[in-house]
């Protein structure tokens, strides 16, 4: 099966080099609004089988919920096993520019069992990605962006939910937006991309 990882291999998100700004993307028939300025996807997303805790790491922050251990038959055990997990391969929060990004992770109990969720096995953690909470938290990790709350940016196809999302460069200044199918198999894929800023094409430092 494809994932996230393989997804992010092919995509080039470094310095944008294009100099001809675009018109953002139609959003005609996009009827679903995935999130208004406090939303949380995190706090909403649901892992295939549900978990006990859960927590989201990356960028020097850690959001959690749920209460750790909190349905294993020994909580010491669980809590040993949790402080000897070692992260996994995470995913980019943005592009990279002078310094490579920060990685995000997840990591969870459920029961007697812990783990941790990297990149590659998000899609997996998260299927069938039937929400668009789901879809939308798995479009941002795909295209190293953010979902604008300001319009509605998800619609229901045949195929899966598309997601409209945002990414911008922190060398450079670009932006562009980019629509996204996940499927219900967690799988992202980008269908199509729009410059909306050409930004520079000096390097990053």
């Amino acid at each position: 099966m494809r994932n996230l990882g393989l997804l992010f291999a092919l995509m080039t998100l470094g310095c944008g080099s294009s100099t001809t700004r675009e018109a953002p993307l139609d959003r005609e028939g996009y009827d679903l609004a995935v999130c208004d300025p406090s939303s949380n996807f995190f706090q909403d997303i649901s892992p295939t089988r549900a978990v006990d805790y859960l927590e989201l790491s990356g960028d020097g922050s850690t959001q959690t919920r749920g209460t750790r251990c909190q349905g294993a038959s020994d909580v010491d055990a669980c809590e040993s096993a949790l402080a000897r997990l070692a992260p996994p391969d995470g995913w980019a929060l943005r592009p990279d520019g002078g310094a490579p990004s920060p990685r995000s992770f997840l990591t969870f109990t459920r029961g007697d069992e812990v783990g941790v969720i990297g990149a590659a096995d998000l899609a997996a953690f998260l299927s069938p990605a039937d929400t668009v909470v789901d879809a939308a938290f798995l479009a941002q990790v795909a295209t190293r962006g953010s979902v604008d709350c300001s319009a509605p940016a998800g619609r229901i196809t045949p195929d899966g939910i598309e997601i409209i999302t945002r990414t911008d460069y922190p060398c450079g200044g670009a932006r562009e937006e980019h629509r996204v199918l996940v499927e219900p198999s967690g799988v992202a894929t980008v269908l199509e991309t729009v410059v909306l800023e050409p930004g520079t094409e000096a390097i990053c430092p």
